[in-house]
């Protein structure tokens, strides 16, 4: 049994479904198992990698939650921008994380 934490202000879970079962209503049954269990909504939802590069999936899985489907603007490959970010947060490119954050999606 799941636990939910009402105070979590995000998950990785969804990456972790498509990567494992490519159905869109199977991401869409998690958003509405976690609305009944916690009597929150999922408001939106981050995709990043292949998946995010087409329109209609993205619009499908927004039309199937209700949430807003955002997709990062800088990069696709989400783990090589997350490593090149640290790199240059290591080397004083970015001032902080939020500097980072801001430019993600």
């Amino acid at each position: 049994m799941p636990y939910w934490s009402p105070l979590a202000t995000g998950t990785a879970l969804f990456s972790l479904i498509v990567s494992h079962d490519p159905s869109l209503p199977s991401v869409a049954r998690i958003a509405d198992v976690i609305a009944q269990d916690t009597s929150l909504r999922v408001q939106t939802i981050r995709l990043d990698g292949g998946v995010s590069r087409g329109d209609f999936v993205c619009q499908t899985l927004a039309d199937l939650t209700g949430a807003v489907v955002e997709r990062p603007r800088a990069a696709v490959d989400m783990t090589a921008w997350g490593a090149a970010a640290l790199a240059g947060l290591s080397a004083g490119v970015f001032k902080d994380v939020g500097e980072i954050a801001a430019l993600r999606y």
